[in-house]
């Protein structure tokens, strides 16, 4: 899938357009990265209302592209890299 992001996108445009193309997954961003094995707290968790200019330290429009073989991990460290 191709995830396109900007910073006038929402959290909940970002986790519903993911959900579309994997419906028996979910994508959630939160404010702090967990260890290895390790459970976010939903204290953490970043509201769907917020938009990714709020919260990101680097503003820039790129498209993420997710692969179905790709693993969670992969995918978060794709996120805290770019955005």
């Amino acid at each position: 899938m191709l995830l396109e992001i900007d910073d006038n996108k929402t959290v909940g445009e970002l986790e519903d357009r993911f959900n579309e193309c994997f419906p028996y997954l979910k994508l959630e961003l939160y404010t702090k990265a967990h260890g290895w094995h390790g459970r976010s707290l939903p204290a953490d968790k970043i509201a769907g209302d917020k938009k990714i200019g709020d919260i990101s330290k680097k503003h820039r429009q790129a498209v993420l592209a997710i692969r179905s073989g790709q693993k969670a991990g992969q995918v978060e460290k794709i996120f805290k890299q770019q955005f």
